[in-house]
Order: structure tokens, then C-alpha cells, then sequence
């Protein structure tokens, strides 16, 4: 008994382990599924309960040793009885059943433990657990039970069948909460979609929009993971949530030119400002955001937009009148993060020099556009004066009709306010030079093909040689600009040599 008393400092290892960082180091090292861990956990659980449970079911027979007859070893077969005597006693009592004397001797000897054989141990060892996890189980097949004028082991059995029944809830509350948590999203968007059908139902909405209700939220799955990252990293601290999301974000900003050179900081900022959204197809993005594409199709300005290609960059630009007239059209389901003018803006007030590369990006590009459209108008008054009519294109009405989204009134009226603005400030007479040394540039021209359709692709190589027409164009004018500024410097020059001579000659 002492020394089963000293086995109980074993438990004191159980701290140990704890204490313990060899843990704590593996789960950092590796990635650990919890709910599987708590699943092997309880297998283990279940496992050294069962072993504890059959040592004490095979303990018990020993405590049985003045009537080992009625144990559940020989009641089951596992012993039987084989006495030491080679069986003379009954023999004897054979020959004479009536001698009281034999007849208590032999009572006597069929209860000793040393009468008796039995299978080995690792047989026995195999039955008390095949008992064991039964009754922890709650099964029961009754093949193997306590013996029914047996009270001691009766007593033993209720005891372990109540604790056993304790342990299988505690397994059985494991598995369900582990099964349920195995898939959180998958849980929230059928609870999502239940109570949409209720919803819809209430409503008593018809089946085609209940239809397409259903394909839309079936599409928006990622919403609800992009919210729960969300949550997710504000748990973060700030250095670690600006090396995730930067990394997560970095191959999609990558993409957006005017941000090549900005600061670590503002592009960490960015990234978390992000919104995720998904459009339906035939459906226009708004206008006045940067869209970055994270999946789907869509069509833009004569572009066909995959995952990872950017549109909406213009939103640096003040002028309403510069940026894009198109809106993207979406071909499919388009998962998008965008953010607005606003945002983006109010982020890079915080980072100085961020906000002064993005002010120089915006003031190339709306000098590349304003270029461009007074070159057009140019174009346009000296075929105007010739008396040429310059059609719109076919292809140029096929984009404004598929993917140009009108301005409202207030836009509309900001926009002609700013274009009567840049008029007055622009002398008339820069332009005159221009129209007459730029070159023609090549109209869009009509469909090949039959009816009212356009080949995506012929259309795409008519807007890249448009585009570099337009880039040449650039070309010239800032090569003029820079004649024209030598030649001022010249004449600057020789007016000052003349007044300082004629100052002289006085």
C-alpha cells in the first residue's frame, strides 16, 4: 500500500508538462488544427479511461478469494476449475456424496484461487478491456457482466458505470463541438441563406428575383470570410497587422502605377481600408472609386478586366471633366476591393510625401488627358472649317452604349464649370500650331462583323494604336514646348542686350 501511496507523486509530472515550453514551441512551429487536436486528445482520454477502467475490473477477482468460484473469470470461462489435488477430493466425494466432511472439504477447495486455472494474461487483459470500453460506451452487449450473486463486484460496476457515463458525455460533447466548428463559414452562410428564404418568403417575392437573390449570395461567400480576416487582424498588433495585410494586398496594389513609390506605411494603411464587394453581371460600377479585381471578368473602356488588373486609377484627378467617361460593365459574378476618391485622399494626408507623388502622378496624367482632348477639339475645328464631318465611330458608340454611365446633374454641372474654367485659362492661340504640325489621328473604325456586334479583339487593337497615336502625339507637343521655351529665352536675351546697349549709348 506505500508504495501504490508513492506511485501518486507520478501526478507531479503532470505540471511538469504544463510548465512546460516544448508545447508552446511546437504549436508555434506548426500549423496545429485545434478541433482535430481536441478530437485526438479525447480518443487518448477515452483510451487510458478504458485501460484504468480494466485493470480495475481485473483487480476485483482478487479481492474474491474466499469465494473465487463466483468471480467473473470462471463465470465467464476465462478460469476454470483444475485442483491442485489432481481431483482425489472429488473423487472421493464421487464415492461417497453423502460424508459431511467431504462434502465441506470439497465446498472449501472449489472457492480457493489455487484451485483454479486460467487463461493468460494478456487474454484476461483483452476481456476487461473489451468490458471496459463497453461500459463506458454505454453499449452494454451483457457477454460480459458482473456476476449476479456477486455484490462486491455489482457495487464495483455501478461505481464505474456512472463515472463511465460522465466520460462518454464528455466524448460525445467533444465530437459535436469540434463537427460543428469545423466549418464556421459554412455555418453562418447557411444561416444567411435561411434567413433569406424566410425573408423572401415573408415578402412573397416573385420566383425570378427569389432565384437571383439566391445565385448572388451563393457568389458573395468570400464577403463573410473577408469580414471575418478582418476581425481577425484588428487583433494583431500594429507592426504585425501592417507585415500581414501588406503582404495578403502587396500583389494586388502592386498593379496601381501612381503608387509604385509611395511609403510602406500609407500602402499598409490602404490595405486595410479596402472594401470587398461583388457585382452582378450586366451590372455597372459605379463611378469616383479604384477597383482592384480579385475574381471574375469585366469589361472596361474596350478592356476585358481579370483578377488582379486595376481600373478607376483617374480618381486622383479633381476634374470631373478629365476622368474616364466608362464604367466597368461586369461579364460575370466580379469580386472587387475598392475605396473612394475621399479615402484614398484622406490617407495620404497623414503621409506627406505619399500625397505629393501621388499630386505629381495626377498632374501628369491630367496633363496627358487635357493634351489630348484639346488636340481632339483642334482636330475637330479645322475639319470643321474645311467643311469635312467627322462621324463617331461605330466602335465609339458601342463603348459608350455598353459601358459609360452618365453623370448626374450635380456632376454634369461641376464638370462644365471646370471645362469653362480650363478654356479661359488656356490661351486660344497655343492651339494654333498644334492643330496645324499634330498628326491625323485614326478613327475607330466600323465592325467587321455582321449586325451590331464587334470582335473584342479587332476592337482591342484599334485602341492600342489610338493610344499610341495619342502617345506620339504627347511627344510633339512637349518637344514644341521646349522649342518654344528656348525661343523665349533667346528673345529674352536679346532684348536685354539691346536695352543694356541702348542704356549705354544715352
Amino acid at each position: 500500500m506505500l508504495r501504490i501511496i508513492r506511485v501518486a507523486r507520478l501526478v507531479k509530472l503532470v505540471r511538469l508538462v504544463r510548465s512546460s515550453r516544448i508545447m508552446k514551441r511546437f504549436e508555434s512551429r506548426t500549423a496545429i488544427n485545434y478541433g482535430h487536436l481536441a478530437l485526438f486528445k479525447c480518443m487518448i482520454g477515452l483510451l487510458v479511461a478504458g485501460h484504468w477502467y480494466a485493470c480495475i475490473w481485473g483487480l476485483i477477482t482478487t479481492f474474491e478469494a474466499e469465494e473465487y468460484n463466483k468471480c467473473w473469470y470462471s463465470e465467464f470461462g476465462y478460469c476454470w476449475f483444475e485442483p491442485t489435488d489432481d481431483g482425489a477430493l472429488q473423487a472421493a466425494l464421487n464415492a461417497d456424496p453423502t460424508n459431511p466432511t467431504l462434502i465441506a472439504d470439497f465446498t472449501e477447495q472449489i472457492k480457493l484461487e489455487k484451485h483454479y486455472a486460467c487463461v493468460g494474461a494478456s487474454e484476461k487483459y483483452v476481456a476487461s478491456l473489451y468490458w471496459a470500453i463497453m461500459t463506458i460506451t454505454s453499449i452494454g452487449y451483457g457477454d460480459i457482466a458482473a456476476v449476479p450473486n456477486n455484490q462486491w463486484e455489482q457495487s464495483w460496476c455501478t461505481f464505474l458505470m456512472l463515472f463511465g457515463g460522465m466520460i462518454w458525455g464528455s466524448v460525445i460533447a467533444t465530437f459535436c463541438g469540434v463537427i460543428a466548428n469545423l466549418d464556421p463559414a459554412g455555418v453562418e452562410f447557411r444561416k444567411t441563406m435561411d434567413d433569406l428564404n424566410r425573408f423572401m418568403a415573408l415578402q412573397g417575392l416573385p420566383n425570378d428575383m427569389r432565384r437571383q437573390l439566391r445565385e448572388y449570395f451563393h457568389q458573395t461567400r468570400h464577403l463573410q470570410i473577408a469580414r471575418a480576416n478582418r476581425l481577425l487582424i484588428e487583433n494583431m498588433s500594429p507592426m504585425l497587422q501592417g507585415m500581414v495585410v501588406w503582404k495578403v494586398n502587396e500583389r494586388w496594389l502592386r498593379h496601381v502605377w501612381f503608387l509604385a513609390k509611395a511609403e510602406d506605411a500609407f500602402m499598409v494603411e490602404l490595405s486595410l481600408a479596402l472594401s470587398a464587394a461583388v457585382f452582378a453581371p450586366a451590372e455597372l460600377c459605379p463611378q469616383g472609386y479604384m477597383y482592384i479585381v480579385h475574381r471574375g471578368i469585366a469589361l472596361y473602356g474596350g478592356k476585358v478586366l481579370t483578377s488582379g488588373k486595376v481600373w478607376g486609377e483617374d480618381i486622383i484627378l479633381k476634374s470631373l471633366n478629365l476622368r474616364s467617361k466608362f464604367a466597368a460593365r461586369c461579364m460575370t459574378y466580379v469580386e472587387v476591393y475598392m475605396i473612394s476618391r475621399d479615402d484614398l485622399i484622406e490617407l495620404a494626408t497623414k503621409h506627406p510625401a505619399t500625397l505629393k507623388h501621388i499630386a505629381r502622378s495626377a498632374f501628369r496624367l491630367g496633363f496627358r488627358r487635357e493634351m489630348i482632348r484639346r488636340a481632339n477639339e483642334s482636330i475637330k475645328r479645322k475639319a470643321k472649317a474645311s467643311g469635312e464631318v467627322i462621324k463617331e465611330s461605330q466602335a465609339d458608340k458601342m463603348l459608350v452604349s455598353i459601358s459609360q454611365k452618365k453623370l448626374d446633374e450635380e456632376q454634369e454641372k461641376t464638370a462644365a464649370e471646370e471645362q469653362a474654367r480650363l478654356d479661359s485659362a488656356i490661351n486660344e492661340s497655343s492651339d494654333a500650331p498644334v492643330a496645324a504640325e499634330s498628326p491625323k489621328l485614326e478613327p475607330l473604325g466600323a465592325p467587321s462583323s455582321s449586325g451590331d456586334g464587334v470582335h473584342m479583339g479587332a476592337l482591342s487593337g484599334m485602341l492600342e494604336r489610338q493610344a499610341a497615336l495619342l502617345t506620339a502625339l504627347e511627344m510633339r507637343l512637349a518637344k514644341q514646348h521646349e522649342e518654344s521655351k528656348t525661343q523665349i529665352a533667346a528673345l529674352t536675351a536679346q532684348v536685354t542686350a539691346l536695352s543694356s546697349g541702348g542704356g549705354g549709348g544715352g
